[in-house]
């Protein structure tokens, strides 16, 4: 990248080419179902954002758009379709707006978008870091909280799910198991399972360590009206309630933007849908 490097992957060839950004919650693994499903009908890219996966720590602050366009320009990626997911939906919207010949179109999955207002609660309270970056939690945080002998089973049921919200609302822990607690609360809610938990585990060593080194690309937000690239908005109703209002007004700004509710997916939707991504990449191929 110049001042620092990131691990990549391109399957390379002249098939049309589709690009997967992953989430601030995990790194380029969460697309393996999806790529799986695409090998041999596309040239796929995905890579890993610098402090996430594989990719070396960042030397400073940098630039998610700016190292987005220097992977696409040292791979000679020319127009491609793009599905991302949180943070990386942020940085497709961004990439459209900036650069939109180089997008033919977009698969966003609970995009975490550049200028968003503050994600808040359904009490009000805002909630910290969550703009699709941070990272996050347990089995709802139930699995210690449930283990008074004297419980009664539906006992330990509400002990484990107010375990689970204070959690989730809790400020962000310097700890790393506590703050991978907090990103399976806030972020797992259709389930605690290894390759979550990984991704979770991926997440935290950026957050952490290295945060404050990712700069803020633009404000989409306010422009997302001028976006004239097509999109398709994936959201799960699992998705954390703090989460949701944006991703439904962006659907309703973005210019013929289709969005799509999938039933039982929470914020790892390339891990808890797959198929429901593809679908979405090949309907914006039509």
């Amino acid at each position: 990248m110049g001042d620092g490097s990131v691990w990549c992957e391109d399957t390379g060839g002249a098939l049309p080419p589709v690009v997967l950004l992953h989430p601030g919650v995990g790194d380029s693994r969460i697309w393996d179902l999806v790529w799986a499903r695409l090998a041999g009908r596309h040239r796929l890219i995905r890579y890993d954002v610098r402090g996430f996966g594989r990719s070396a720590p960042p030397d400073g602050r940098f630039s998610p758009l700016a190292d987005l366009r220097r992977v696409l320009d040292g791979l000679a990626v020319g127009p491609a379709l793009f599905a991302g997911c949180s943070m990386g939906g942020g940085s497709a919207l961004d990439l459209a707006l900036a650069d939109p010949d180089r997008v033919r179109g977009m698969v966003l999955a609970c995009p975490g978008i550049s200028g968003a207002p503050p994600a808040q609660n359904p009490g009000g309270a805002v909630v910290a870091r969550d703009s699709g970056g941070a990272a996050v939690a347990r089995d709802s945080g139930g699995a210690e909280a449930a283990r008074d002998p004297g419980d009664t089973a539906t006992s330990r049921d509400a002990g484990g799910a107010a375990a689970g919200r204070d959690l989730a609302d809790a400020p962000d822990s310097d700890d790393p198991a506590i703050f991978l607690e907090q990103g399976i609360a806030r972020w797992a809610q259709a389930g605690r399972d290894p390759v979550v938990v990984e991704q979770l585990r991926s997440s935290v060593r950026f957050w952490l360590h290295w945060g404050d080194s990712l700069a803020e690309d633009g404000d989409a937000w306010s422009r997302l009206e001028d976006v004239t690239v097509p999109s398709v908005l994936l959201l799960g109703d699992l998705e954390r309630p703090s989460f949701v209002p944006a991703c439904v007004e962006a659907a309703r700004r973005l210019p013929g933007c289709r969005l799509v509710r999938i039933p039982g997916a929470d914020h790892f939707v390339p891990l808890r849908a797959p198929d429901v991504v593809v679908d979405a990449l090949h309907s914006l191929q039509r």
